[in-house]
């Protein structure tokens, strides 16, 4: 038994795609969550902001701040073994100790 056809107008999960998310407002709440000490949430927030163009440049090094002061000493650049290659600006080489 075929299901039956949504009626005119209206729309599917699929169809209605989400707002990005504003990253500046998660930029922020990171440095807030950092400047408390709380260094996870801080490290999620950046993480999200780091997919904005404007504002990678600026959370990145921020998401290594928070994993060396919450003492993750061992893994600020884990998986970055490639030099930073940002947009078309070549950037410091970092590679994990």
């Amino acid at each position: 038994m075929p299901l039956p056809s949504p009626p005119p107008g209206a729309t599917t999960k699929e169809a209605t795609a989400a707002p990005p998310p504003d990253y500046e407002a998660h930029y922020t709440l990171g440095v807030a969550y950092k400047n408390m000490g709380l260094y996870e949430e801080a490290k999620e927030e950046f993480q999200v902001s780091m997919n904005s163009e404007s504002f990678y440049l600026d959370s990145a090094p921020m998401t290594a701040v928070c994993l060396k002061e919450g003492h993750h000493i061992d893994s600020p650049f884990v998986g970055s073994r490639q030099p930073w290659l940002i947009h078309g600006v070549r950037g410091p080489c970092f590679h994990p100790v």
